[in-house]
């Protein structure tokens, strides 16, 4: 919580420094500190079609983005929908069981290539989500790969009311993966009981906090 709380403070003088890949983007919600924010597809551009019944373990939703489940029975519904404008994001997803049977339910989403420049492992990678998850435990999962060499660590996020929130520090991550040549996250959570709304996902690098 420490980091966390370090994470929202304010560094005007700073801000030309730290931002040079952060995009122009003023309903992206990014720490004082970020220099890269990204919001993902599924929640910036409309899915074609809109409404996806995953009964397979992967299925592909959009370029970068796949779906995951270990369902012995049943399936999952996902469905992309006009965004509230409480969050900014232009659409919100949906995910509904369908006699599911699964032990987790994974967002499989590749990062931009902006992502991998300049990362080092003095930073820390910043998820918030927002929505109605009733509850149900999250994680996210970052995935760096370079050249044959991939390594990945996993953050839990913590609840606050509506939003989720978790840092994943790279120190200590192995210099053969830095700087990545490619990033993917997985957004993993508990199956849920009934439908669950996820509003929007944010991801932000910034400088770790000193010891």
């Amino acid at each position: 919580m420490r980091v966390l709380r370090w994470i929202g403070r304010s560094r005007p003088d700073d801000l030309a420094r730290y931002r040079p890949w952060l995009p122009d983007d003023p309903t992206l919600d990014a720490p004082p500190q970020a220099d890269w924010a990204w919001r993902p597809g599924l929640w910036r551009e409309p899915l074609s079609p809109a409404e996806r019944l995953a009964q397979k373990p992967r299925t592909v939703l959009a370029s970068g983005a796949a779906l995951h489940h270990d369902a012995a029975a049943g399936s999952l519904r996902l469905i992309q929908r006009a965004g509230d404008g409480a969050t900014g994001a232009p659409f919100a997803l949906s995910l509904e069981p369908v006699g599911l049977q699964a032990g987790f339910i994974s967002l499989a989403l590749d990062l931009p290539d902006a992502a991998c420049r300049g990362m080092a492992t003095h930073q820390m990678l910043v998820a918030t989500a927002r929505g109605d998850l009733a509850g149900i435990a999250a994680w996210l999962r970052i995935n760096l790969v370079r050249a044959a060499t991939t390594d990945s660590r996993t953050v839990a996020l913590h609840p606050a009311g509506d939003v989720y929130r978790g840092a994943i520090d790279l120190y200590g991550m192995p210099q053969e993966v830095m700087p990545p040549d490619r990033i993917w996250v997985d957004l993993i959570i508990d199956p849920p009981p009934h439908r669950i709304a996820i509003a929007d996902l944010q991801l932000a690098r910034v400088p770790r906090p000193p010891f």
